[in-house]
């Protein structure tokens, strides 16, 4: 017995995907590539993209970025200090932008107040972040 199922795509199941981000946190941005796509294989060179206005217009994160061209790929990202309920990434083949993928689901990105502490050394600098209304 077989079982017949479609095909993933190039890239696809990028997240954030849903739910609520920091302003000045770190996160990983994280997608599946898929180098056995009837679509073809993706290079490997990514652009990465956020959009705030549910998918309508999109600023680069990253352009060319090299990552892998099977499985999960995950790019850190500190998320800016905005306020939008209709955040999307987008990940296209920096090589093909018809082999892409955005997150299915926005998420919420709320500001917060942040706070960069130095101490003599720059090594030693750290970074928190407090709700804007602390």
């Amino acid at each position: 017995m077989f079982t017949i199922r479609v095909q993933d795509p190039p890239i696809y199941s990028v997240s954030p995907n849903g739910g609520t981000r920091d302003g000045c946190e770190v996160i990983n941005i994280g997608w599946m590539a898929n180098e056995n796509a009837i679509a073809g294989a993706v290079s490997g060179w990514y652009n990465i993209l956020l959009s705030i206005d549910g998918g309508l217009t999109y600023d680069t994160l990253a352009s060319n970025s090299g990552h892998g061209i099977h499985g999960g790929q995950t790019w850190s990202w500190l998320v800016p200090n905005i306020s939008t309920s209709s955040a999307v990434i987008r990940i296209e083949d920096a090589q093909d932008a018809s082999k892409y993928s955005i997150s299915a689901v926005p998420f919420t990105i709320n500001p917060t107040t942040c706070l960069l502490y130095t101490s003599p050394s720059p090594r030693d600098r750290t970074r928190s972040r407090m709700p804007s209304s602390a």
